[in-house]
């Protein structure tokens, strides 16, 4: 629940701030049980491609659906990328220093909140086998703004922050 509060007052503010091409003076509509449903399986299935992105060291399928923008935001553990090219630079580079990665979520949920802006929340636990033969794991807590941009969803925020080390 507390996650869940926290994910919502971080996205209205992603989504007041960095989203202001797409206002609209429209009230919202209640969605159906279908609707929502619809929407949650089209969340999921980008996970998937991020996932598989992840697994596969591949920038590009990680990617893949992020809001190509300036404004677009990663929270790594507390620092900041700012904008889609500066994201896409610090990931390919981390991600060339891995063999193998295997990542798992948990507790995952899909928070949906009108037609056109949902989050996925999740705790994960990634282990890295890196280029030197060493193994690394790290587990934390994730989530992921998408809005619907042009008709295709697109993960406009994400925030990542890792459990403290034992």
């Amino acid at each position: 629940m507390r996650r869940t509060f926290l994910g919502l007052f971080i996205l209205s503010g992603v989504l007041l701030g960095s989203c202001s091409q797409e206002q609209s003076t429209v009230k919202p509509e209640m969605l159906t049980q279908e609707e929502v449903t619809q929407i949650r399986q089209e969340i999921m299935k980008h996970m998937e491609g991020v996932v598989e992105g992840i697994e596969t060291n591949d920038p590009e399928k990680l990617f893949r659906d992020f809001w190509r923008s300036d404004s677009a935001t990663f929270f790594l553990n507390g620092v900041q990328m700012k904008g889609f090219d500066q994201i896409m630079n610090g990931f390919s580079q981390g991600m060339e220093t891995r063999k193998n990665t295997n990542l798992e979520l948990t507790a995952e949920e899909i928070v949906v909140l009108d037609r056109h802006a949902a989050m996925h929340l999740a705790e994960f636990t990634n282990a890295m086998q890196l280029a030197n033969d060493t193994t690394v794991t790290v587990a934390g807590y994730w989530s992921a703004v998408f809005k619907k941009l042009d008709g295709q969803w697109k993960v406009v925020h994400v925030h990542e922050s890792f459990n403290p080390s034992e």
